[in-house]
């Protein structure tokens, strides 16, 4: 056990904040920034964090429990409904929470709607005005001078998660408005997530860079073997996806594009688990799986919608 979890502290103070906005907005590259590893996917592909996934910053006087939640949109299948509900919870779960903005798009009308709702939640919100490395400040000044008049309680910090500026200055905030409390998690832990389920993620994440805009929202990825062997670990993976026709864009002409994944896939893999991979994926088809709650329970995600 560490040094940190047996000496106690008085004055050390630990909590969680969720990380809210909606889709884009740079909830899942802030987590990775202060984390200081990558643990939750990235891609310009709108709603691809699906699941809430935890992520521990470590400091000597503190400790951030993060979670990131999927993008705040206007779900329509009962997978996205779920997303939405998964989101939300977390921010009546946590100690203090963070709605992130893209200051390049600006604020829009269903960004004052969430905002709103937050503010009745009764707990502490912090406005992170996120990508202002790409914005003039003479255009951001009348965007904070809006958001601090129509949310005074709140806290209003202007960052760039993608650059890392202010992301130090970030933590020392939090920390300082967290309760006096004892380390959450041991210092040598950074998530609550396992292998397997960071292993889909990476396989998905391939999938959306690799496919853009060609790939369906309805695709998910289940790691079906796991196993740590003398000399490599041996995974065996399916994609799941709803139609017949997504099945060939996925495994592309002579199997190209399942290949370009697989073998992303398996480099980032390996980066992980420090050690060489044997990566095997499927390409299966289940129609309207994400409508239905049995096989949304089977492949991780939490019902309640």
């Amino acid at each position: 056990m560490s040094d940190l979890m047996n000496t106690p502290n008085p004055d050390f103070r630990a909590g969680a904040i969720a990380l809210l906005g909606r889709p884009n907005a740079g909830k899942s590259t802030l987590l990775n920034r202060l984390v200081g590893q990558k643990i939750a996917i990235t891609t310009p592909k709108p709603q691809t964090t699906r699941n809430r996934i935890t992520g521990v910053v470590h400091r000597e006087g503190g400790q951030l429990v993060l979670v990131d939640t999927p993008g705040l949109h206007k779900a329509q299948s009962r997978l996205h409904r779920m997303m939405v509900a998964t989101a939300m919870r977390a921010a009546e779960e946590v100690d203090l929470v963070a709605f992130l903005v893209d200051v390049a798009q600006g604020v829009s009308e269903y960004d004052k709607v969430l905002l709103d709702r937050l503010t009745k939640g009764g707990r502490p919100l912090t406005i992170l005005l996120n990508k202002v490395d790409r914005v003039a400040k003479p255009k951001l000044l009348p965007l904070l001078l809006e958001l601090g008049k129509r949310y005074p309680q709140a806290t209003l910090y202007p960052l760039s998660a993608l650059k890392g500026d202010g992301a130090e200055g970030l933590v020392d905030l939090w920390i300082s408005a967290l309760p006096k409390s004892p380390p959450i998690f041991p210092e040598d832990q950074i998530t609550d997530v396992t292998l397997r389920f960071l292993v889909s993620e990476i396989v998905r994440e391939k999938l959306f860079l690799i496919l853009q805009e060609e790939l369906p929202y309805s695709v998910a990825v289940e790691v079906e073997k796991f196993s740590e062997g003398a000399e490599r670990t041996e995974i065996s993976a399916t994609i799941w996806v709803a139609k017949d026709n997504h099945k060939g864009m996925v495994i592309g002409k002579g199997g190209a594009v399942l290949k370009d994944v697989g073998a992303k896939a398996r480099a980032d893999i390996e980066e992980l688990l420090e050690r060489p991979v044997f990566l095997e994926l499927w390409v299966k088809v289940h129609a309207g799986w994400d409508e239905r709650g049995h096989l949304l329970a089977q492949l991780g995600f939490m019902d309640g919608a």
